[in-house]
C-alpha cells in the first residue's frame, strides 16, 4: 500500500480533499497514495514471560495519532513464539480505546495480514504482546500508521436525485483501502468479485459496516475486526484496462478472530451467471455497494451500504450500461439482474450526470468478458481450496507471502506446506530425523518442520549469532551449520538448544546459501556478490573457504542452496528471476532447470528431502503376513485396501493423514491424492 508519508513531527492534518471527475471514470473514492501514513518506530525488543507467570502481557504500548478518525498499523520484525493457535502460542492484541474493538494476531495471521492490522476507530490503540514462558522470545516493531480523516467525492446519480436506500446485505462488503465494493459469490470456495481498478496491496474487505459519523461527510467508521478479512495476494487475478475490461477475482483468509471465511460466517452469497443476457425493458439492474454521499443525503450514509434499482440500458460486447444510482465507492459492486436475482457483471465506471459521456449511463464489465471467465476457470491461492500434498524433494522458505512450500523441479509449481508468518532465511534437511531445520530473519529463531506431517515447531531463539542467513545439515556427524551472510562467519548450531558456536573467523563476503553433500562430505556455499555469484567450499574445521568458480557472467542473487541426495545434485535458486538451477560442483557453472511459479522475495532458505511414497503402507493385506503394515516401495492395491481397513477402524496413527486428530473425509481424499502420486 503506497501512501503519503508524514513523519511523526510533521503535524496532524488528516483532512483529504479529492478533485471531481469530468468524464466516465472509475468510481473510486479513495486514492491509497493520498491516505496519510505517519512514520514512527515503537519496538518491544525481545521479550519473554518469566517462568511460572502463565499466559500474561509481556509488553504494552499505546499508539496515538491526535484527531485521527481511524488507524491502521504497520509492523515489522514481528516474532510471536510458540505454535500459532496453541496454548503456548504468543499473540499480538490490539485494542481500540475508542470503542473497545479487539484484534488478536498470531504469527500466521501476521503473514496473512501482510504485517498490518485491521482498521480501528478512533485516534488511539493499545498494542500488547501476550505470551507464556513456553512461548519463548517475542518482539514487535510498529513502524507507522495510516490515519483517516474526512473525504469528499463527486457523484454519478441517474435522474438528478439520489434514490438509493440503506441496505444491510452481507453478500456485499466494503473494500479498503480504495473504498470500493466487493462481493461473495458461489464458486467452489465462495471467493470474491470486485473491480480491477479497486484492488490494492494490503487489501481487506469489511462486512456489517456501520454508518459513518454524522458531523460531516467523509468520516467513516469501521466494523470490529471480527468482520474484517485480509485478502490473499496469491489468489488475486484482475484486469484493469478500462470500461468492459475491469474485474477482479480473489479470496480472503479466515478471520483472525473467528477462524471463519465470510460465507461460513454470514451464510449468504450471490449466484454468478455464466453469461450476461441482452438488455430489454423488462430487465432491471440492482447495484448494492458502499458509495459516497453529499447533501441533502444524510452524511451518516457516506461509504455505508446502500442499494438502488434502475433500468438495464444496453449490453454492448463486454460492457453493461445501466441507470441504477452509483457514486464513488460503488466500483466493484455486483451488477445484479433484479428479476432473476443473479449477478451478470461488475460495476466499474460512472456515466450518469456526465454530459461528455455517451450514452449517459453508468457502466461495468459483463461476466462474458473472456479474461474473467478464464480466471474463474483457473482459481489461484485460497480460491483453489486446501493445497495438495507438496511435491518433494525441493522445499523453499519463504516466498513473499511468508510461507514454506515445495517447488516442482519439472514445472516450477509452488505448493504450500506451512504458513510461517515470517521470513525464513535458511533451511536444511536432516534425513536422520526427517526434519527440515529453518532459521528466521527475525530473532533469529530456529524452527523444525517434519517432512511427513509438515508440523512446525519452534526450537528457540538462536543465541551466539547475530543473524543466520543459511543452513546446511551434515547427516554423518549430525551437525547443523549456519552462516552470517554479512561476515561470512560459519557456525554450528545445537538443534536442541539453538545455541550457535562460531567456527574459526569469518572471511566476509555475502555467503547467502549453504549445502552439505553427504556423498563427499563437502560443505558448499554461495557467495551472493554483484555482479557475479561464486560457488565456494568451506573447511569445517576452521570456517575458511576457497572459491570453486563463478556461477556465470552477470549471475548473482543466489539466496538458496541445497544438495539433493536423490539424483546427487546441487541446486540453487535465483531470487532475481525466480529460476531454479543445477550447479556444477567442479566448476560452479549454473544450468537452468525450471522457473519457480511464485514470487520468492529477497531472502529465503532451500532444502531438499528424499522422495517419498506416502501412500506406501504395506506389502500385504493379510494380517498374518510378515509384510503386513511394512512399506515395500510400491504403491498398489494392497496399500489402498490396507488404508481402507485403517480408515474404517479409525486408526489415527495410520489414517489421520492431515494430523488434525480426527479420521474423516479430509484424510480419505488426501490419501487419494497421495495414492495417485505413487512413488
Amino acid at each position: 500500500m503506497h501512501a503519503r508519508r508524514i513523519s511523526a513531527a510533521a503535524g496532524l492534518a488528516l483532512t483529504l480533499a479529492f478533485a471531481g471527475i469530468a468524464q466516465a471514470t472509475p468510481d473510486v473514492p479513495i486514492n491509497p497514495e493520498d491516505i496519510p501514513f505517519y512514520d514512527f518506530e515503537v519496538s518491544s525488543g525481545l521479550v519473554r514471560a518469566e517462568r511460572g507467570d502463565g499466559r500474561t502481557v509481556v509488553w504494552a504500548r499505546e499508539i496515538h495519532v491526535p484527531e485521527a478518525g481511524w488507524l491502521r498499523l504497520q509492523f515489522e520484525d514481528v516474532l510471536l513464539g510458540g505454535a500459532p493457535g496453541s496454548d503456548d502460542g504468543a499473540i499480538l492484541r490490539i485494542t481500540s480505546l475508542h470503542d473497545g474493538a479487539l484484534q488478536h494476531l498470531n504469527q500466521v495471521h501476521i503473514g496473512q495480514w501482510q504485517e498490518t492490522s485491521a482498521y480501528f476507530n478512533g485516534d488511539t490503540v493499545l498494542v500488547e504482546i501476550i505470551a507464556s514462558h513456553e512461548s519463548g522470545h517475542n518482539q514487535v516493531t510498529v513502524v507507522g500508521a495510516w490515519a483517516g480523516g474526512e473525504m469528499a467525492q463527486p457523484e454519478s446519480i441517474c435522474g438528478g436525485s439520489d434514490d438509493r436506500e440503506l441496505s444491510f446485505d452481507n453478500r456485499a462488503a466494503r473494500y479498503l483501502p480504495a473504498g470500493c465494493t466487493a462481493w461473495i459469490f458461489d464458486d467452489a470456495f465462495s471467493c470474491v468479485g470486485s473491480a480491477g481498478h479497486c484492488v490494492q496491496a494490503n487489501g481487506i474487505i469489511q462486512f456489517n459496516v456501520p454508518l459513518s459519523s454524522g458531523a460531516s461527510f467523509g468520516q467513516i467508521n469501521h466494523p470490529p475486526p471480527e468482520d474484517q478479512y485480509a485478502v490473499d495476494p496469491e489468489s488475486m487475478q484482475m484486469e484493469n484496462s478500462g470500461v468492459g475490461q475491469d474485474w477482479a477475482y480473489f479470496g480472503v483468509f479466515p478471520n483472525s478472530e473467528t477462524g471463519l471465511r465470510p460465507y461460513q460466517a454470514y451464510g449468504v452469497r450471490y449466484q454468478l451467471s455464466l453469461t450476461a443476457p441482452t438488455h430489454g425493458p423488462d430487465k432491471n439492474i440492482r447495484i448494492t455497494g458502499f458509495g459516497t454521499t453529499s447533501s441533502p443525503v444524510d452524511p451518516t450514509w457516506y461509504l455505508a451500504q446502500k442499494t438502488h434499482v434502475g433500468p438495464y440500458d444496453l449490453l454492448s460486447g463486454s460492457i453493461i450500461y445501466h441507470s441504477a444510482d452509483t457514486t464513488g465507492g460503488n466500483s466493484g459492486s455486483a451488477i445484479l439482474w433484479e428479476e432473476e436475482n443473479i449477478v451478470i457483471g461488475v460495476h466499474s465506471h460512472a456515466g450518469c450526470g456526465l454530459g461528455s459521456v455517451n450514452p449517459p449511463a453508468n457502466r461495468g464489465t459483463a461476466i462474458n468478458r473472456s479474461t474473467w471467465r478464464q480466471a474463474l476457470d483457473s482459481p489461484q491461492g485460497v480460491c483453489q481450496g486446501p493445497p495438495p500434498p507438496p511435491k518433494r524433494p525441493l522445499f523453499i522458505g519463504t516466498n513473499t507471502q511468508l510461507r514454506v512450500g515445495s517447488i516442482d523441479m519439472d514445472t516450477g509449481r509452488f505448493i504450500q506446506a506451512a504458513e510461517m508468518g515470517l521470513n525464513i532465511r535458511g533451511m536444511a534437511f536432516d534425513r536422520n530425523s526427517d526434519l527440515h531445520f529453518m532459521a528466521s530473519g527475525v530473532g533469529p529463531v530456529l524452527y523444525s518442520m517434519h517432512d511427513k506431517t509438515l508440523e512446525v515447531e519452534q526450537i528457540g531463539t538462536i543465541v551466539g549469532a547475530p543473524r543466520i542467513d543459511s543452513l546446511a545439515y551434515d547427516p554423518i556427524s549430525d551437525t547443523l551449520y549456519g552462516t552470517d551472510m554479512t561476515s561470512g562467519q560459519l557456525f554450528t548450531i545445537d538443534t536442541q538448544t539453538a545455541a550457535a558456536t562460531p567456527v574459526g573467523v569469518g572471511q566476509g563476503g555475502s555467503v547467502a546459501g549453504l549445502a552439505f553433500d553427504a556423498n563427499t562430505g563437502t560443505l558448499y556455499g554461495a557467495r551472493d556478490m554483484f555482479p557475479n555469484a561464486f560457488l565456494i567450499e568451506f573447511d569445517t574445521t576452521d570456517g575458511s573457504y576457497t572459491t570453486i568458480g563463478s556461477l556465470g557472467s552477470g549471475f548473482w542473487n543466489i539466496d538458496g542452496l541445497a544438495w539433493c541426495e536423490d539424483g546427487d545434485s546441487l541446486i540453487g535458486v535465483n531470487d532475481f528471476n525466480n529460476t531454479v538451477y543445477e550447479i556444477d560442483r567442479l566448476t560452479g557453472a549454473a544450468t537452468a532447470i525450471t522457473v519457480a511459479q511464485t514470487a520468492l522475495g529477497p531472502t529465503f532458505g532451500l532444502s531438499c528431502s528424499l522422495p517419498r511414497c506416502f501412500a506406501d503402507f504395506t506389502g500385504s493385506t493379510d494380517p498374518e503376513d510378515p509384510a503386513y503394515g511394512r512399506p515395500d516401495g510400491v504403491v498398489d492395491a494392497d496399500d489402498f485396501f490396507y488404508f481402507l481397513q485403517m480408515f474404517a477402524a479409525g486408526n489415527r496413527v495410520i489414517a489421520d493423514l492431515n494430523g488434525d486428530g480426527t479420521v474423516d473425509a479430509d484424510d480419505f481424499f488426501l490419501f487419494l491424492d497421495l495414492f495417485a502420486q505413487g512413488c
